[in-house]
C-alpha cells in the first residue's frame, strides 16, 4: 500500500526511507528521478461526507455498517464560545471528527483510491495520511517531467472531484542528481525529514543540530532553578525526541558526529 499512516507497524520513517530507496533504485538504474510533494489544505476538515459514504458503498461494506457510519458523521454542528457566549449552532457537512478514534480510518478510506489514480508506469505514490508525495523515475529527463505533469493533473483532477483542495502555492520539487557542487544542491521537507537532491543528510543535520543547540541553551538556562525531573523532561522534549528522529536515515552520514558531541554536551550540562 502506498499509505503509511495510521497503520500498524507503520510510521513517517517507514515512508522516508521507503521513498529513498526507491530514489537511490533510480539513481542506480541511470533515471532521471523526481520526487514532488503536495500540500493538501485543512484535508481532514473538507472531507465531504456524501463522498465518504458513496466510497464505503463502493468497497462493499455492509449496508448496517455503512448506515452506523452515516449516522455517526451526520447531524453534527459546530460553536464559538467568546466573552462568556456561544455563537449559534451551524451544521457540519465536512470533515471526520478529529482526536476520534474513527476519525483517521475514515480519512485513510476516503483518500484510499487516490493512489490507483496514478495509473503511468515509473510513477508512485507516498502517502501518510494527508501528506502526500509523487516519485518518478524514467530513462529520459523528457519522459520524467512529461510523466510528472500528466501524474500531477490526476492527482488535481481527483481532488477536485472528491472535494479537497491542494495548495498549488506549496508545491515542492527535488530533482535527485549525484555529483554536483554543494551551492547547487536542494532539499525538500517531506514528513519532518529535510531530504536533499544528492542523497546526503546535511542539511536534516544542521536543522537537527539547531534545535538540539537550543534545548541545551534552555537546560543551561533552567538548570539552577528547576529540579531534575524537569530537566529531564525538558531533555526528552526538546532534545531526545530530536536527536532520535530518523536517525536510521542518516546515523551512518559523516556529519552525524556533530549530533553526537551534541548530546554528550547536554548530558554534561544535566549531570554537571
Amino acid at each position: 500500500s502506498s499509505q503509511f499512516g495510521f497503520r500498524k507497524n507503520h510510521n513517517t520513517i517507514d515512508a522516508v526511507q521507503a521513498l529513498v530507496s526507491d530514489m537511490i533504485n533510480g539513481l542506480e538504474h541511470k533515471h532521471n528521478t523526481f520526487f514532488r510533494s503536495f500540500d493538501m489544505s485543512k484535508a481532514f476538515d473538507t472531507v465531504a461526507h456524501d463522498v465518504l459514504v458513496s466510497k464505503l458503498f463502493f468497497y462493499k461494506f455492509d449496508n448496517t455498517l455503512v448506515k452506523f457510519f452515516a449516522s455517526y458523521l451526520h447531524g453534527r454542528a459546530q460553536t464559538v464560545y467568546l466573552n462568556d457566549s456561544f455563537s449559534c449552532a451551524l451544521p457540519v457537512h465536512h470533515g471526520v471528527p478529529q482526536g476520534s478514534v474513527l476519525g483517521p480510518t475514515l480519512f485513510i478510506m476516503y483518500i484510499n483510491d487516490l493512489p490507483a489514480n496514478l495509473t503511468l508506469t515509473g510513477s508512485k505514490c507516498f502517502l501518510f495520511a494527508d501528506d502526500l508525495g509523487m516519485f518518478v523515475s524514467e530513462k529520459t529527463l523528457v519522459e520524467t517531467k512529461d510523466n510528472i505533469d500528466a501524474n500531477t493533473s490526476l492527482v488535481l483532477d481527483w481532488c477536485n472531484a472528491n472535494k479537497l483542495m491542494v495548495n498549488t502555492g506549496k508545491t515542492q520539487d527535488l530533482e535527485i542528481r549525484l555529483g554536483v557542487s554543494q551551492k547547487n544542491v536542494k532539499h525538500i521537507k517531506f514528513l519532518g525529514v529535510l531530504v536533499q537532491s544528492d542523497l546526503k543528510w546535511i542539511s536534516h543535520i544542521n536543522n537537527v543540530a539547531s534545535k538540539v543547540s537550543k534545548g541545551i541553551f534552555l537546560l543551561r538556562s533552567l538548570k539552577d532553578s528547576v529540579g531534575p525531573d524537569v530537566l529531564l523532561s525538558l531533555y526528552y522534549g526538546h532534545i531526545h525526541s530530536h536527536m532520535t528522529y530518523g536517525t536510521s536515515l542518516w546515523a551512518n552520514s559523516g556529519q552525524a558526529n556533530k549530533i553526537f558531541v551534541l548530546q554528550k554536551q547536554a548530558l554534561r550540562v544535566m549531570c554537571g
